[in-house]
């Protein structure tokens, strides 16, 4: 009968090859996961900005729910309505998914109309918008509420439709004003 050598290695600590092992799969780990974020955090910013836009709107309206329009609205009478959730307000000012402020104001609804009974429409500017892409997100959004003006401010102020990919990327001061 034949017997086996056993012959054990009093190994401590780990070797070169483990350690290298170790730091590549955490790399990997790591890299997927800022990968994961560059992909999803526009989406999930896309999402809070629709949401955003659709409690400004609710909350208008319930604000001037006795009115006929929005005339007298502003950013400090939403907030003092108490109707905002908290994490919307810091410092007297909404805020945006973005982490920029979002102004609120009636303005008259035509120029046509001289009188001062003349209808007053919702406006906003959003504020803080990080980058091209997420600027094309919140015209398109902005789009699906059938907003009636979107124009993109910056540099200027350029009217939609136009070359939305072209403006947003091209404006540095990314700012949307959105008027219902």
């Amino acid at each position: 009968m034949l017997k086996m050598r056993h012959r054990t290695i009093d190994q401590r600590g780990f070797g070169t090859f483990e350690v290298a092992l170790v730091i590549m799969v955490s790399a990997m780990i790591f890299a997927g996961g800022l990968w994961i974020m560059r992909t999803v955090k526009p989406q999930i910013q896309a999402e809070q900005f629709r949401t955003h836009l659709e409690t400004l709107i609710d909350v208008a309206d319930q604000v001037t729910a006795s009115q006929h329009d929005y005339r007298g609205l502003t950013a400090t009478r939403m907030i003092d309505s108490g109707l905002l959730p908290n994490g919307m307000v810091n410092d007297g000012s909404i805020m945006n998914p973005f982490g920029g402020a979002t102004s609120v104001s009636a303005i008259q609804a035509g120029s046509s109309c001289t009188t001062s009974e003349c209808p007053q429409t919702l406006q906003f500017i959003v504020s803080g918008i990080p980058d091209a892409d997420a600027c094309v997100r919140t015209v398109r959004i902005a789009q699906d509420f059938n907003a009636t003006m979107i124009a993109i401010l910056g540099a200027g102020y350029v009217e939609l439709p136009g070359d939305v990919i072209g403006i947003c990327s091209s404006v540095t001061d990314k700012r949307v004003f959105i008027r219902f």
